[in-house]
């Protein structure tokens, strides 16, 4: 029954952490959260594939080709036959891409920074910080490729 709490508990999360992100002004942002994800995860690969991508931010490939192909007209992208199979094609986060998701990156942190300074007290926010290490480590557990 432990499993079901937590399970509740996931979910009720989720949708907070969800909820809180609506509170993120979109006149600071400069990119969606799908196009934010999109290229923090290429900016941790040297070149991915668009079925790799889509696994890992759980976007379809059908939208997510879309996006890359929006994103490589804009210059935050680039995409790149492979050398070896010249029917696979990998893409990359540009210096653009890089400059654009770490500034953007730096505005989430100050919004969510400011929040909860604002919202937890110091005490509550030094216990927060080895809460959520084991929370993202389950997450990562969770989500790992392999059988569930």
């Amino acid at each position: 029954m432990i499993e079901q709490e937590a399970a509740q508990r996931l979910i009720v999360c989720a949708a907070l952490l969800k909820r809180t992100w609506r509170l993120f002004p979109r006149a600071e942002s400069e990119l969606t959260e799908e196009r934010f994800q999109c290229l923090r995860r290429l900016s941790a690969h040297t070149g991915v594939t668009l079925s790799d991508l889509s696994d890992e931010i759980a976007i379809s490939p059908s939208s997510l080709c879309i996006m890359l192909k929006k994103l490589e007209e804009e210059g935050l992208v680039e995409r790149e036959r492979e050398l070896r199979d010249r029917r696979k094609v990998c893409y990359r986060i540009t210096s653009l891409g890089v400059s654009s998701v770490n500034g953007e990156q730096q505005r989430r942190l100050d919004f969510l920074a400011r929040v909860l300074q604002k919202t937890v007290p110091e005490e509550e926010r030094q216990r927060l910080i080895p809460v959520l290490d084991e929370l993202e480590s389950v997450l990562r557990q969770i989500t790992a490729p392999g059988d569930r």
